[in-house]
């Protein structure tokens, strides 16, 4: 899963904490509400927005070892399309150091950072 941080890497706000706390809650009883991976996995992608991060995108490893998007959320609805087209624009480099390729490969989650123009 990769996401836009919306809170960056600045200390937590008074609130920020329950705001953590409760999304953990809510994906957790979304996770164990259900066996359509799918489903929960795109529910839980739409529920980081807009508390914890402006946009989130889930990507899942298939048995040929390719990924395949399976969710998108965007706090703005209308770049949810933006950010389809340019995923087939320019498309995943498998060969990258960061971003998504790698992470299945490491087992691990990477979290994106805002970047400030």
């Amino acid at each position: 899963m990769t996401a836009g941080d919306k809170k960056g890497s600045a200390p937590l706000k008074p609130g920020q904490a329950a705001d953590y706390l409760s999304f953990l809650s809510s994906a957790a009883q979304e996770i164990s509400s259900s066996l359509d991976y799918s489903a929960t996995l795109k529910n839980v992608a739409h529920a980081m927005i807009p508390k914890l991060s402006d946009w989130c995108a889930v990507d899942i490893v298939q048995e040929d070892g390719s990924l395949k998007r399976l969710a998108t959320a965007h706090i703005d609805p209308k770049m949810i399309k933006k950010a389809l087209e340019l995923g087939k624009k320019y498309p995943r480099n498998p060969h990258a150091k960061s971003g998504t390729p790698p992470c299945p490969a490491h087992r691990r989650t990477e979290y994106v950072q805002r970047h400030h123009r």
